[in-house]
């Protein structure tokens, strides 16, 4: 997974600590968000699933990763018109792991200084 931080740095005009504190962000919603639509997926709450699919969606297409901002449209798709469930799981577990992918990078950047 490969973060681009080119469309946060234009939209905060190079501002690093505005960069650094949305990061901090991402690094404390997501996993919290991620754990909602584990939950909600083995309660079959499909609404609950989109509902938080949809709300992470703004904070990974600033980061511009692309491949998981793909994935969790799906995944909110699905959920949303409860449509191709028996594919969900695997998505959301693709979710998990992309997610984890991506908390490493940012704990990195986070604690290197770059970004």
């Amino acid at each position: 997974m490969e973060i681009d931080l080119d469309y946060i740095y234009s939209i905060s005009d190079g501002d690093r600590e505005f960069i650094k504190e949305m990061l901090e962000v991402f690094v404390k919603i997501t996993p919290e968000s991620i754990d909602i639509i584990n939950d909600s997926l083995e309660q079959k709450q499909w609404k609950e699933v989109a509902r938080v699919a949809h709300k992470i969606k703004p904070s990974i297409l600033l980061l511009g990763i692309d491949e998981l901002t793909k994935l969790v449209k799906e995944i909110e798709h699905m959920a949303k018109n409860q449509e191709e469930l028996d594919q969900l799981t695997a998505k959301i577990s693709l979710l998990n792991q992309y997610t984890l992918e991506v908390l490493a990078d940012i704990d990195e950047l986070l604690s290197t200084g770059r970004y």
